[in-house]
């Protein structure tokens, strides 16, 4: 057996969140600003790990198989995920690749000056990886260097994927190799019971299904963890590392700084982890009011971590946001498609995408779980977030719900786990398995469609294409590209913008 300090692994795990970050600030942000910003950041880690040492005696015990599993697990995932290039890549990669080598051939902060365009993106979960390409560039072509660099997106997102997983494994307290290999088949399979909703959107016409089920409601998705790697890898993958880290925490002494330090990977996300951070630490303020102990309380809350990190990030961040100009003319709004839909239709379809994604799944859950705030939080957060939008897509209901969605698989898997006893019965030991946990692997089965179905397509690209490496790269570079339709990515007419006014390094 393997033995982690638990400590070991959040402070790992703070450090990976909080490098983007820190590239970010030192490539974009003016010397003056980004030297003792980034010094504050990186002090303010190194005070989360002596708090963690000091407070954390928790030791972590895996087998080297359960390594080995988990590893090849996770390198697979990666693999048919598209990580890399090295298999297919989904349509949305044609941007992600080109975001990516733009970020690996161009001088940061990226700036176009055919078009006279910046680029403004959450694009920190690609900046160690580009970092690598850039260096591999310094000894070799392009060509080889673009090559270091998806070799070392790849690596990066199993190293994300990995500490996720021994996170996850520390919460569900999977002290087995059986309980890991179960937490695992979740971590890549669950999701919502798309092809229900389907079905029925299809009147059960099977030679209609798709080969991609979670747009059956034709206007809100909730994406299952295959399905978000397969697409929005970039986004997903710090929020989960951010929402495992947070159902580890004790206290609300990091999480201001935990929720602030993934808004350049994984921006709309981290508003469905606010949403976590704030009610819990609203919780965990009622003890301290009842004890007369609120300066504790405060103590905490405003942490020389929390205080730096919201003073440094938020004014740079949301200047560098507001560049873009998708957010600013589309604005937060509530979005129920009623004017396409009518309104009774439209309340309707809600209610039913919600029943289908997690509702069912909730109720089951509910008997086990009506005492925790985290399962309260996740039914709230997923019967709301999922009727607003931001920006001209509906990108906020399907991210803004990461969080939500990875702390339901959790609470699953923790029930899952009590449901199943161990009992002698003449003399032999048998497994038994309460009804809650029946009821939980038969939705889990039917959920599995959506993860398969994306599997299902890429192999069948591979067959039909006879070849393993499908990149999708057509746009190749925004270098090129004018502002209208690439708003998303590109800010026009950026020196007008504050940010760059007062804090982009210069060219």
């Amino acid at each position: 057996m393997v033995k982690i300090k638990v400590w070991y692994i959040q402070a790992a795990a703070y450090f990976l969140l909080l490098l983007p970050t820190s590239l970010f600030i030192i490539g974009w942000i003016r010397p003056l600003i980004a030297i003792p910003a980034t010094a504050l950041l990186l002090f303010s880690w190194v005070l989360i790990l002596l708090n963690a040492r000091k407070t954390q005696s928790a030791v972590f015990e895996i087998s080297v198989k359960a390594i080995v599993f988990v590893s090849i697990v996770l390198l697979l995932w990666c693999y048919f995920a598209g990580q890399g290039g090295f298999y297919y890549q989904s349509s949305d990669h044609n941007y992600r690749n080109a975001i990516f080598r733009d970020l690996v051939a161009f001088r940061w902060p990226v700036v176009y000056d055919q078009t006279g365009c910046s680029l403004v993106y959450y694009i920190g979960y690609w900046l160690v990886p580009a970092s690598i390409g850039k260096v591999a560039n310094l000894f070799f072509s392009f060509d080889t260097a673009w090559i270091v660099a998806n070799i070392a997106l790849f690596l990066w997102s199993f190293v994300y994927l990995f500490f996720v997983s021994l996170l996850v494994f520390i919460y569900i307290k999977a002290d087995s190799f059986k309980k890991i290999v179960l937490a695992m088949i979740f971590l890549v399979f669950f999701s919502g019971m798309d092809i229900i909703g389907l079905l029925s959107a299809l009147r059960f016409d099977v030679t209609a299904i798709p080969n991609h089920l979670e747009w059956w409601s034709l206007t809100y998705q909730y994406s299952s963890n295959t399905t978000q790697l397969f697409w929005v890898y970039n986004q997903s993958t710090p929020v989960w590392l951010a929402t495992a880290l947070f159902a580890n925490e004790k206290s609300v002494r990091n999480y201001v700084f935990l929720c602030l330090i993934i808004l350049i990977c994984s921006s709309i996300p981290a508003v469905g982890l606010f949403l976590f951070l704030f009610v819990v630490g609203v919780q965990k303020l009622i003890p301290f009011i009842h004890s007369k102990q609120v300066p504790c309380f405060l103590k905490e809350v405003f942490s020389v971590q929390n205080i730096v990190a919201a003073i440094l990030l938020l004014p740079i961040y949301y200047l560098y946001f507001k560049t873009n100009q998708t957010v600013s003319d589309n604005p937060f709004h509530f979005n129920l498609y009623a004017e396409a839909f009518g309104w009774g239709f439209a309340i309707f379809r809600y209610l039913s995408f919600c029943l289908v994604e997690f509702g069912i799944l909730s109720i089951i859950l509910f008997r086990e779980n009506r005492n925790n705030i985290l399962y309260w939080i996740s039914i709230v957060s997923l019967c709301c977030v999922g009727a607003f939008s931001i920006g001209s897509t509906t990108d906020f209901a399907m991210r803004a719900s990461i969080p939500a969605l990875f702390v339901l698989m959790l609470l699953t898997i923790r029930t899952l786990y009590g449901s199943i006893r161990l009992k002698a019965v003449d003399g032999q030991r048998c497994v038994c398995i309460r009804e809650v946990g029946i009821a939980i692997a038969i939705i889990f089965i039917i959920g599995t469609a959506t993860p398969i179905t994306e599997y299902c397509r890429a192999a069948n690209a591979v067959l039909v294409q006879t070849q393993s490496s499908l990149v999708a790269d057509d746009v190749k570079t925004l270098s090129d590209k004018p502002v209208t339709g690439n708003q998303n990515f590109l800010a026009g007419n950026y020196k007008e913008s504050n940010f760059y006014k007062y804090l982009q390094k210069q060219s």
